[in-house]
């Protein structure tokens, strides 16, 4: 012990003299020295429970005789992670197990459905995962620079080999959030009618997955309503089919409509990887050695740990284009459909996306409910159809329809006023089910005749007074990327429509379309 005291002092003295001057120990009024100290730092940690060798019956079979009691620096790393989660995700987390053995595939982290409230960790010593030791900031020190390392200064090789040995923590916090984006589709999923998840969770959590749930027609379940509006997107050529065989590496470029590149694996995978990437570069990017440190060095290099990652954020917040082009549709529908599951916030979404230049939300349109028509080439506004109710409609007709229609009035030619209805309808859906995602509009070439078989939506303007002036799309398409039964919003693009009655009149030349619902009192 007296030997071990020494070295760690000579290394102490080494470092001291070769990066910085030293400062008073604690000054911030961190007790660097204990680690158990560091982890009450955490403000919640979700009120996870830590689970150690005693705790067999609490995990899968197969880790029971490889768990490990955790120590301080697996608590503090497991607090950090879970510190970032949003309230839904924080309550479906309730255990978190370190076991010393490989996990299946390299994972560095594991859930089970099985057991959808325990997120499992591995940690077994040398295999770049979460052990105590490679956790320890005192084990990562390496003061001898090679030959061959240029002209580099001590100070600099120093920190760079420092930032280099410390990715463990990144890697283990970025898993962490990864396997708790897991729990949290689970804890939805066992709110939906269909759902064979077992039930684990308290009554408040599964009380507020229930309201959501509801809020947002998915009682078929969440996996399933994400793959069927990942499907639309491939079909479309805005999105790579799921393909079982891609990786989770975080230096390979995200794939066609897909946050990064393992979120191309399957649906599950996809989900979990938009929402841990979004929790985890927002503590990525404040991460620093003071925030890890657990040894009283008396000084604090401004050391970020290294890591390389690559996801379609970087380019999407960097985007000068307007609107959301087809190569972002997918991403950002997917990146609302968290926002309104409420498994990610808006200012993580709004970090993913930049500066505001990517959105539906044309220029000039006010703020408000209605179908905001935009002009085609030059997308201005152009006038807005006021008073629009979302719902489903009784009707005659045998395809399941979900309705938003709204009332306007048109000025014509000879400065007459007319009231107009605008109504679109979605004929692929059904009840309780709530529109998100991409629809094609296909109509009859001949006449106007409501929702046609084989169109996945319909729109029409009616002018009861005015039939000449009345029309319905024959082809377009529309985009909702918000969808809950508090929160509608939109783009539609009409590419040709027909007139409802045979007059002389050319056909409606393209516009756009700007869908704005948000129900009155809502947040």
């Amino acid at each position: 012990m007296r030997i071990q005291t020494l070295l760690i002092a000579a290394v102490h003295v080494v470092l001291l003299s070769v990066v910085l001057p030293a400062t008073v120990a604690g000054a911030d009024g961190w007790p660097h020295d204990d680690a158990e100290a560091m982890f009450d730092r955490v403000t919640r940690a979700c009120g996870v429970q830590f689970l150690g060798k005693d705790d067999k019956v609490d995990v899968p079979e197969k880790y029971r005789d490889y768990l490990l009691d955790p120590g301080p620096h697996q608590r503090f790393v497991g607090a950090m992670a879970l510190d970032a989660l949003p309230d839904l995700a924080c309550k479906a987390v309730k255990r978190i197990a370190f076991v010393k053995i490989g996990l299946p595939q390299g994972a560095k982290g594991l859930t089970d459905d099985r057991f959808p409230d325990l997120i499992i960790v591995g940690a077994a010593v040398g295999a770049t995962v979460a052990s105590e030791n490679e956790l320890n900031v005192r084990y990562t020190f390496n003061t001898e620079r090679p030959a061959g390392s240029g002209n580099m200064s001590a100070e600099q090789y120093f920190r760079q080999q420092l930032a280099k040995n410390l990715t463990i923590w990144p890697q283990t916090i970025q898993a962490i959030l990864h396997e708790a984006a897991h729990c949290a589709s689970y804890l939805l999923d066992s709110a939906s009618d269909s759902s064979e998840i077992r039930n684990v969770w308290d009554a408040g959590a599964v009380s507020e997955a229930r309201r959501i749930v509801e809020n947002l027609g998915l009682q078929g379940g969440v996996l399933s309503e994400w793959r069927r509006m990942n499907e639309v997107f491939a079909r479309e050529d805005m999105a790579l089919a799921y393909d079982d065989t891609r990786v989770q590496d975080s230096k390979m470029p995200a794939v066609l409509g897909y946050l990064t590149h393992y979120g191309g694996h399957d649906a599950k995978e996809d989900i979990a990887e938009a929402i841990s990437w979004l929790q985890f570069l927002r503590v990525y990017k404040d991460l620093q050695l003071r925030d890890i440190e657990t040894l009283d060095l008396g000084w604090y290099p401004d050391v970020q740990p290294f890591l390389q990652f690559t996801t379609d954020c970087e380019e999407l917040s960097q985007t000068t284009d307007g609107g959301v082009t087809l190569r972002f549709a997918a991403i950002y529908t997917k990146l609302n459909f968290l926002l309104d599951s409420e498994l990610v916030t808006e200012q993580e979404v709004q970090s993913c996306v930049g500066s505001g230049k990517v959105g539906i939300r044309p220029g000039g349109v006010p703020a408000g409910n209605g179908f905001h028509r935009v002009d085609y080439q030059t997308r201005e506004y152009m006038y807005t159809h006021r008073d629009i109710r979302p719902g489903f409609p009784v009707s005659a007709s045998a395809l399941p329809t979900f309705r938003i229609l709204g009332t306007g009035v048109l000025t014509d030619e000879a400065g007459k006023t007319h009231d107009t209805t605008m109504s679109l309808d979605f004929v692929t859906t059904e009840k309780p089910s709530i529109p998100r995602g991409f629809y094609r509009i296909r109509g009859l070439l001949v006449v106007c005749a409501g929702p046609q078989l084989g169109s996945e939506a319909t729109f029409e303007l009616t002018v009861q007074d005015a039939p000449s002036m009345s029309f319905c799309a024959v082809s377009g398409n529309v985009l909702i990327t918000r969808a809950s039964r508090a929160f509608i919003e939109g783009s539609m693009f009409i590419g040709r429509a027909k007139k409802e009655v045979l007059v002389p009149i050319p056909e409606v030349p393209n516009f756009r379309v700007y869908l704005h619902w948000k129900r009155p009192g809502s947040r």
